[in-house]
């Protein structure tokens, strides 16, 4: 929420659709020679969670501006050549953009920065100083992971250019990143982490020396070791005074006649852990920032699932025995010594593999380094539907023509609550537990395999009903989500009236998404086995020079080809994992199939991946009526006319935020493939 007040008085306020990571403000052009300025003489610019840059004023949204991802940072510019203004903004997975602010008020892009595939580090703080005192400003960029970079701005007829001219690491989540004059000399930036340290770094301009001055006197890095060794010297010393102090205080207090453990001080430390998916991966990232150095920490999680170590950290996985109720899955966590050296203890990151339909808690116990040794126990929830994120709309992922035939519906109706309806949303998408309410109209998307999750909820205050849609081109999602919206429901003792509308289509879809994924896998496990027959053949004759070319390159890139096949070891059952879901999902709402046995599963994950993949295989497993070709058949195919509430429902933006309300609804006679009601 966004409220405009003035002095005590408020003067309105502006509700959001999705959280508000910062904000700043700029004054329109109309206003920048007065004096006195009221309410409309400022324009607000919030970075949303949900993809948009969201522009106010007076309490009235004026302009929506897409981002490619959630935007966490904002900075305003003002060029001292021409006087010409620029919003940058910073976003959740590292990139930056700019937005020139025209003389009406309005953005238009002017300039976009990606960073390289290894980054994947949010944006926390951004402003713009001119540092090297060049009369041009340079972009000041901090990062979750402890990253601060200092970027050269050239402008051009196409807009801005981004240059890295300097970058290093602090080691912890930088919280506010700013430039100024601190120290005498040039422009210095100031840096405030997460553990509330405030660093200094200032601009040092490389002057060559004389030979004759650099061979007089000890040198810098002898210098740096007498420093070192005096600074040795003290912390012993301190440390035996400490170490004395605690010895006299334990004895006055009986406590070494009671052979008690001595402890000096209650430790304590700030700790976060969050959650959040991977670009264009089935992976979720768990990472974990502390003020203090981090020894190690366990993850307990409630479902089964497989750890990954990152650069900042190993994993060691421990086998729990299947009767084990408090945890599924436990792992070790220790930092790296590389990523000990460069994140200083303080910021651990792991992922996991982001199976859909299952919903738990992941614990994560942190044990500080600082001695004496205290624990912190942190606990996040992972939701049935991880991979999902809310964002502005959902027309670039799905064109109209397309969606009659590929989105399905599940709609439930009962004399239940607003509130009852985010509860459900907080166990099946991430980060509703922060939405301030729920709107009649969400969208949600996924990036692995383009998924759409639309919600809409309709409410009858006259008969006290109301009515909740889920609408997606994911059989898997619908299924998770049936089987977490039932599942509370009993809880609750809610009555429930449900309506399936469910199309072979959308079974079709996914399955088509998964094609490439398999194909990919099966060829990196292909070679792998051609590997091994050839390494065999090497060992028995050395001379192998009546290989062919592409065997021989083969076996020169051994190395890569079996660092692949092993990468790619947990993928291959990630997606036999997901295959086997997707059969059960699509049976559970068809039952146009046979209930998934061990058979099935066998045959199933033989077709998905290996040298047995086969998708006319899986076709045939999915759809043994060949019911998908049928559907579209019925549908009218490419030259069927188009349902209109379909299209309605793919074009739609979060402008029904704003009061703009229809009916959106999947057609019965258009739509339904295996429609069925009842009561829960």
């Amino acid at each position: 929420m966004l409220t405009t007040m003035r002095e005590t008085k408020e003067l309105g306020f502006f509700m959001c659709p999705d959280r508000i990571h910062h904000m700043v403000a700029f004054v329109v052009q109309d206003a920048l020679n007065t004096t006195e300025r009221t309410e409309d003489s400022y324009v607000c610019c919030l970075a949303c969670n949900d993809r948009t840059i969201r522009l106010v004023t007076k309490s009235a949204l004026v302009e929506e501006l897409g981002c490619e991802a959630p935007v966490t940072s904002l900075a305003l510019h003002t060029e001292a050549a021409d006087s010409s203004r620029y919003l940058f903004y910073g976003t959740q997975v590292g990139s930056i953009g700019v937005f020139r602010i025209h003389e009406n008020n309005t953005l238009r892009r002017s300039g976009n920065y990606v960073p390289p595939q290894n980054r994947q580090a949010a944006v926390t703080s951004m402003c713009v100083h001119d540092v090297d005192l060049d009369g041009a400003g340079e972009l000041l960029v901090g990062y979750e992971d402890g990253t601060v970079q200092v970027f050269r701005l050239s402008r051009g007829d196409t807009g801005y250019t981004f240059e890295v001219m300097w970058s290093t690491e602090v080691g912890e989540q930088v919280m506010t990143i700013l430039g100024g004059m601190v120290t005498k000399g040039p422009s210095d930036v100031v840096v405030h982490l997460f553990s509330g340290s405030v660093l200094c770094f200032t601009l040092q301009r490389e002057v060559p020396k004389p030979v004759e001055a650099v061979k007089t006197g000890p040198s810098q890095l002898q210098l740096l070791g007498m420093k070192k060794a005096d600074l040795e010297a003290d912390l012993k010393q301190l440390k035996n005074r400490i170490n004395s102090t605690v010895k006299d205080l334990a004895i006055a207090s009986g406590a070494m006649e009671k052979k008690a453990p001595v402890v000096a001080v209650a430790s304590l430390f700030k700790a976060t852990v969050t959650l959040r998916p991977l670009d264009n991966k089935p992976l979720l990232s768990l990472s974990i920032n502390a003020d203090v150095p981090l020894e190690y920490c366990i993850v307990h999680s409630l479902i089964e699932t497989r750890f990954i170590g990152t650069e900042t950290s190993s994993v060691y996985h421990s086998e729990l025995p299947p009767q084990n109720r408090k945890a599924k899955s436990m792992a070790l966590v220790c930092p790296t010594q590389d990523g000990a050296v460069a994140e200083g203890r303080k910021r651990i990151e792991i992922q996991l593999w982001a199976d859909e339909g299952q919903a738990g808690e992941i614990s994560v116990v942190l044990y500080a380094l600082p001695k004496p040794r205290t624990a912190q126990l942190k606990t996040i929830l992972l939701t049935a539907l991880p991979l999902y994120s809310r964002v502005a709309s959902v027309h670039h992922l799905m064109t109209p023509e397309e969606a009659p035939f590929v989105l399905s519906q599940i709609s439930f109706s009962g004399a239940f609550s607003k509130p009852v309806v985010h509860m459900w949303l907080t166990r099946l998408l991430p980060g509703m537990e922060n939405l301030h309410q729920v709107n009649p109209t969400m969208f949600f998307a996924s990036d692995y395999l383009l998924s759409v999750l639309i919600v809409e909820m309709q409410v009858d205050e006259e008969a006290e009903q109301t009515t909740v849609s889920f609408t997606s081109d994911s059989v898997v999602a619908l299924n998770a989500v049936k089987d977490v919206v039932t599942l509370l429901a009993a809880e609750r003792k809610t009555e429930l009236r449900t309506k399936e509308n469910i199309l072979f289509g959308s079974v079709d879809r996914r399955l088509r998404k998964l094609e490439p994924v398999m194909a990919h896998a099966s060829t990196a496990a292909e070679r792998m086995l051609l590997l091994e027959g050839l390494r065999e053949l090497q060992s028995d004759d050395t001379d192998l020079g009546y290989l062919p070319p592409h065997l021989s390159e083969l076996l020169t890139s051994s190395d890569a080809v079996a660092h692949e096949a092993e990468t790619h070891q947990e993928h291959i059952k990630y997606i036999q994992r997901a295959v086997v879901n997707l059969y059960k999902s699509a049976v559970n709402l068809l039952r146009h199939a046979p209930a998934l046995n061990a058979d099935i599963r066998k045959r199933l994950e033989q077709a998905s991946t290996g040298s047995q993949f086969s998708f006319q295989q899986l076709e045939a497993l999915f759809f043994p009526k060949k019911e998908n070709a049928s559907e579209r058949v019925r549908l009218g195919g490419a030259e069927a006319e188009v349902n209109p509430h379909s299209q309605d429902l793919v074009r739609r933006q979060e402008s029904e935020i704003q009061n703009i309300s229809g009916d959106l609804h999947l057609s019965d006679s258009r739509l339904v493939s295996s429609p069925s009601d009842g009561e829960l």
